[in-house]
């Protein structure tokens, strides 16, 4: 079998002994192929989105008391996901997302409710997956999170609270 080596930074250590204790008989090659599947994939599912061609996309955005449109170049994955009531997170009931893939292949997340809403943007799925874990000042819902995953062939595992 073919050997390549792997030159990892000081600070990465600590993580490398934990994986190797915690993830037990799983070879760290394994490990690593399965984290560059999934690269690739996303990869692969980003050439597809982008290849089905860019567009301008404009929303109304709600600043200082007023509505002002706003645009970017992007395809959206997403759009018009409703909460129900009970998935809210203290939010009025109407409130929807919607998710594009942006032109330097950022995430931009529409949140409104009637006639206008915000706009946030998350560099990588990575960074939206942690806003979905209350790790952002929107706090993404699950459902949100799952249906761009599912569109961009991530594997994510949508976290109930029950």
């Amino acid at each position: 079998m073919p050997q390549k080596t792997i030159y990892l930074p000081e600070s990465a250590l600590e993580n490398w002994e934990k994986a190797k204790t915690e993830l037990g008989e799983k070879s760290m090659g394994t490990i690593v192929m399965d984290c560059i599947a999934k690269h690739l994939a996303e990869a692969e599912a980003i050439k597809k989105v982008n290849a089905a061609g860019l567009n301008q996309l404009v929303v109304d955005v709600k600043c200082d008391g007023e509505v002002k449109k706003q645009s970017f170049n992007g395809v959206w994955l997403v759009e018009n996901i409703y909460l129900d009531p009970y998935e809210g997170q203290s939010l009025p009931i109407g409130t929807a997302y919607s998710v594009a893939r942006t032109a330097k292949n950022a995430l931009a997340v529409y949140q409104w409710e009637d006639d206008a809403g915000q706009l946030y943007i998350f560099d990588t799925f990575e960074d939206l997956r942690h806003a979905a874990n209350g790790g952002f000042r929107i706090g993404v819902p699950e459902k949100v999170v799952s249906a761009v995953a599912a569109k961009l062939a991530i594997e994510h595992i949508e976290h109930l609270d029950i």
